[in-house]
Protein backbone atom coordinates (compact mmCIF):
# COMPACT_ATOMS: atom_id res chain seq x y z
CA UNK A 1 0.00 0.00 0.00
CA UNK A 2 1.50 3.35 -0.96
CA UNK A 3 2.19 5.87 1.81
CA UNK A 4 -0.17 8.40 0.25
CA UNK A 5 -3.10 5.95 0.19
CA UNK A 6 -6.33 7.45 1.51
CA UNK A 7 -7.24 5.38 4.57
CA UNK A 8 -10.75 6.85 4.56
CA UNK A 9 -11.61 5.44 1.14
CA UNK A 10 -11.13 2.19 -0.72
CA UNK A 11 -8.41 1.11 -3.11
CA UNK A 12 -10.64 1.21 -6.18
CA UNK A 13 -11.42 -2.50 -5.95
CA UNK A 14 -13.59 -2.17 -2.85
CA UNK A 15 -11.00 -2.96 -0.19
CA UNK A 16 -10.37 -0.48 2.62
CA UNK A 17 -9.26 -0.23 6.22
CA UNK A 18 -12.79 -1.40 7.09
CA UNK A 19 -12.08 -4.64 5.24
CA UNK A 20 -8.97 -5.11 7.37
CA UNK A 21 -11.01 -4.46 10.51
CA UNK A 22 -13.54 -7.07 9.39
CA UNK A 23 -10.72 -9.55 8.86
CA UNK A 24 -9.35 -8.67 12.30
CA UNK A 25 -12.74 -9.55 13.78
CA UNK A 26 -12.58 -12.94 12.05
CA UNK A 27 -9.08 -13.60 13.40
CA UNK A 28 -10.11 -12.50 16.90
CA UNK A 29 -13.14 -14.83 16.69
CA UNK A 30 -10.90 -17.75 15.70
CA UNK A 31 -8.42 -17.04 18.50
CA UNK A 32 -11.11 -16.76 21.17
CA UNK A 33 -13.28 -19.70 20.06
CA UNK A 34 -10.93 -22.00 18.14
CA UNK A 35 -13.57 -22.11 15.38
CA UNK A 36 -12.91 -21.21 11.77
CA UNK A 37 -14.47 -18.03 10.42
CA UNK A 38 -14.51 -16.83 6.84
CA UNK A 39 -14.91 -13.12 6.25
CA UNK A 40 -14.75 -12.00 2.66
CA UNK A 41 -16.19 -9.46 0.29
CA UNK A 42 -16.67 -12.14 -2.36
CA UNK A 43 -18.95 -14.44 -0.34
CA UNK A 44 -21.98 -13.52 -2.45
CA UNK A 45 -20.21 -13.80 -5.80
CA UNK A 46 -22.02 -15.80 -8.42
CA UNK A 47 -19.83 -14.81 -11.37
CA UNK A 48 -16.31 -13.48 -11.68
CA UNK A 49 -16.46 -9.71 -11.70
CA UNK A 50 -19.56 -9.37 -9.54
CA UNK A 51 -19.28 -6.36 -7.24
CA UNK A 52 -17.71 -6.81 -3.83
CA UNK A 53 -20.25 -6.71 -1.01
CA UNK A 54 -19.88 -6.51 2.74
CA UNK A 55 -20.75 -9.89 4.32
CA UNK A 56 -24.20 -10.05 5.86
CA UNK A 57 -24.05 -10.43 9.63
CA UNK A 58 -26.14 -13.60 9.43
CA UNK A 59 -23.48 -15.17 7.18
CA UNK A 60 -20.94 -14.95 10.02
CA UNK A 61 -20.85 -17.07 13.18
CA UNK A 62 -22.82 -16.17 16.27
CA UNK A 63 -20.93 -14.29 18.95
CA UNK A 64 -23.69 -14.60 21.53
CA UNK A 65 -21.47 -16.15 24.22
CA UNK A 66 -18.04 -15.15 22.89
CA UNK A 67 -15.51 -13.13 24.89
CA UNK A 68 -15.02 -9.69 23.29
CA UNK A 69 -18.17 -10.20 21.19
CA UNK A 70 -18.92 -6.47 21.16
CA UNK A 71 -15.56 -5.79 19.51
CA UNK A 72 -15.86 -8.67 17.04
CA UNK A 73 -19.38 -7.60 16.06
CA UNK A 74 -18.30 -3.99 15.57
CA UNK A 75 -15.48 -5.18 13.30
CA UNK A 76 -17.97 -7.20 11.25
CA UNK A 77 -20.66 -4.52 11.02
CA UNK A 78 -18.45 -1.52 10.27
CA UNK A 79 -18.94 -0.22 13.79
CA UNK A 80 -15.37 1.05 13.79
CA UNK A 81 -14.58 3.71 11.22
CA UNK A 82 -10.84 3.49 11.77
CA UNK A 83 -8.13 1.36 13.31
CA UNK A 84 -7.78 4.11 15.89
CA UNK A 85 -11.34 3.45 17.11
CA UNK A 86 -10.62 -0.26 17.42
CA UNK A 87 -7.38 0.45 19.25
CA UNK A 88 -9.12 2.74 21.74
CA UNK A 89 -11.74 0.11 22.51
CA UNK A 90 -9.12 -2.61 22.94
CA UNK A 91 -7.21 -0.35 25.32
CA UNK A 92 -10.39 0.12 27.38
CA UNK A 93 -10.82 -3.64 27.63
CA UNK A 94 -7.18 -4.07 28.62
CA UNK A 95 -7.47 -1.46 31.36
CA UNK A 96 -10.53 -3.25 32.80
CA UNK A 97 -8.64 -6.50 33.34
Amino acid sequence: MPLEWNLQGDDGDGYSILTDLGQFGAVKFEIVTGQSCKFGLMQDWKDVGDPLTWPRRDSLPSTKIVYLRHIIDKCWTQGFKSAKGLSAELECVASET
